[in-house]
């Protein structure tokens, strides 16, 4: 019985390890997501995200380590699991409500349950609209919308997410956020993505991978937090043209915790707008002119943190 012994989880990933030939592309994650939360797991193309979730739902044989769904074994707990690829899949030549209802008979919906269950989705959505027109008329966004219907028809206990936002129009964006928080007060969302920014307003929790490793894993401000508890000051050196390296040396001299990160000059700061002063003073009587770069406070991101992380960005 749950909530008795063993704690029962949405998802367990076990020394999950997966080779091609020489490359790692999962290197020993073990990972625990609990019940009714929405969960992102986040880092670059070619991270080893999208292999870690084949491996979740046995669509891709891992080397070693263990997979448990709801508790079961994979083979048992696939049935209550929805799966919505990247790429979209569905049928073009099908109008929105066919399609649906097709995709609950091929789970074995009863008829009437497959309706109820179409139509909730189509008002969650945004796309009641939309019942009777082909699939084939729908915009990108509509069509992405319509991918995650379609792996809910069977209402699995656990949905898994493969780049939601990916090619989302801003209203899809707002309209796939929305739903996916609130499908999480009920359902176990899992999310694979590279959009932090996205991730930062929706997830409970997430891991950060790179490379086929776990680097991190805590709500997203803990994360921030644990990397960045102040502000962060930023001075971009566009604007300085062939003095840049001479105002790197003179500032990085004077400030040890400025850091550069390609055209940036970065630093973490209790009081930014004192540290903002000093540099303008320091620039002032080495005879640079203020005012040819901007000086930008602001708080630290998802973003942030995976830079400080791994020494590069996000899409690198």
């Amino acid at each position: 019985m749950e909530g008795q012994g063993r704690e029962t989880f949405a998802l367990e990933l076990d020394g999950i390890v997966k080779r091609y030939g020489n490359l790692i592309a999962v290197d020993g994650i073990s990972l625990r997501i609990a019940k009714r939360q929405l969960y992102a797991v986040l880092g670059p193309n070619g991270a080893g995200k999208s292999t870690l979730i084949s491996i979740a739902m046995g669509l891709v044989k891992a080397d070693s380590g263990h997979v448990r769904l709801n508790g079961a074994s994979e083979a048992a707990g696939l049935s209550q699991v929805g799966l919505c690829p990247q790429e979209l899949v569905i049928w073009e030549g099908l109008t929105v409500w066919e399609q649906l209802l097709f995709m609950g008979s091929m789970h074995g919906v009863q008829r009437t349950i497959a309706r109820r269950r179409a139509d909730e989705l189509l008002e969650a959505l945004g796309l009641m609209d939309k019942k009777r027109v082909m699939a084939s008329a729908l915009s990108g966004g509509m069509k992405r919308r319509l991918n995650i219907m379609l792996a809910l028809m069977h209402d699995p206990s656990v949905v898994i997410l493969d780049e939601p936002h990916a090619g989302l129009d801003p209203q899809s964006r707002i309209w796939v956020r929305d739903f996916l928080k609130n499908l999480s007060a009920d359902k176990t969302v899992i999310v694979t993505t590279h959009d932090m920014e996205e991730t930062e307003k929706i997830a409970d929790r997430a891991v950060i991978i790179d490379r086929g490793r776990v680097l991190a894993e805590d709500t997203p401000s803990n994360l921030i937090r644990s990397v960045y508890p102040a502000h962060l000051l930023e001075l971009s050196l566009d604007g300085y043209g062939s003095q840049a390296e001479e105002i790197t040396k003179l500032l990085a001299a004077g400030f040890p915790g400025l850091m550069q990160q390609g055209r940036m000059l970065r630093a973490e700061s209790d009081n930014p707008l004192r540290l903002a002063g000093q540099i303008r003073e320091r620039l002032t009587l080495a005879g640079i002119r203020d005012g040819n770069g901007e000086i930008r406070i602001r708080n630290a991101n998802l973003e942030d943190v995976f830079i400080a992380m791994t020494g590069r960005g996000l899409r690198e």
